[in-house]
């Protein structure tokens, strides 16, 4: 069995995660030849700690590595994961690594406590750097574009009973409980690793702040985690959105927003 390392470049936290995957698929013809995969953050990149991703898995047993690399070229990324070319590799591949035992057991309590599920509804609101910086390759979409899709889904889905949203601003998230809170139970992970509204720009918080901040990417990530617990899911085509997709065992229904 081969460890994989690859060097990422370019993108905040989820771009260089999603890159990474894209880069094994590409370059590995026999994926059950792969016993765990790396990723370390290339030079140059605002990320400063080269092993960042390190702290979300366990330690993987030392095998023969191969080196790859790659750039933000767009070819297994920035679509839906759904897609059948990629979709069954992709999870193949992210489904390798075993998450941290420190994750694994925050993601268990919470999803424990605050009755998460295969009758949750995953909300996965991002707005900020996509429309400001992506507006123009996937479409500029607001909160309300995510209300319709709400409504519908739970039209759709009678039994589900909670909304786990996660999102990159504190606003969206206010705005879901306020209008859902009551009809079902909304639940979110509370922390200030968010920009404070829908047009903030998110990316620039990241590189403000991720070097500054040691529990942002792991906050992320458990976020992440979390929202792949749940039975359905709504997003629009992001990094973050497709990860929680390829991480998901539960997801009995997918829709993207575009």
């Amino acid at each position: 069995m081969t460890h994989i390392n690859v060097i990422s470049y370019g993108g905040g936290m989820g771009s260089l995660f999603h890159q990474a995957l894209g880069s094994i698929i590409r370059n590995v013809t026999d994926l059950d030849s792969i016993g765990s995969f790396s990723i370390e953050v290339g030079s140059n990149h605002f990320i400063k700690d080269k092993h960042m991703f390190n702290q979300f898995f366990e330690e993987p047993t030392p095998k023969p590595t191969r080196e790859l690399s790659t750039k933000c070229d767009g070819v297994t990324y920035f679509r839906k994961v759904t897609e059948p070319t990629v979709f069954s590799r992709l999870k193949q591949v992210i489904h390798k690594n075993k998450i941290h035992p420190t994750i694994d057991t925050f993601v268990n309590d919470f999803c424990t406590r605050t009755g998460i599920n295969d009758n949750t509804l995953s909300v996965h609101i991002r707005l900020t750097d996509m429309n400001i910086r992506h507006g123009g390759d996937y479409g500029i979409y607001t909160f309300d574009h995510y209300k319709a899709e709400i409504d519908s889904i739970l039209g759709f889905f009678p039994e589900i009973h909670s909304i786990y949203v996660s999102s990159d601003n504190h606003e969206s998230i206010y705005k879901l409980k306020s209008i859902y809170d009551g009809k079902v139970t909304v639940i979110a992970y509370e922390h200030e690793c968010r920009v404070s509204t829908e047009t903030t720009d998110n990316y620039e918080y990241q590189i403000k702040n991720i070097n500054i901040l040691p529990e942002l990417p792991k906050t992320i990530f458990k976020e992440i985690q979390i929202a792949a617990r749940c039975g359905h899911f709504l997003g629009r085509i992001s990094d973050i959105s497709n990860l929680i997709v390829l991480y998901s065992t539960t997801f009995k229904s997918i829709k993207y927003l575009n």
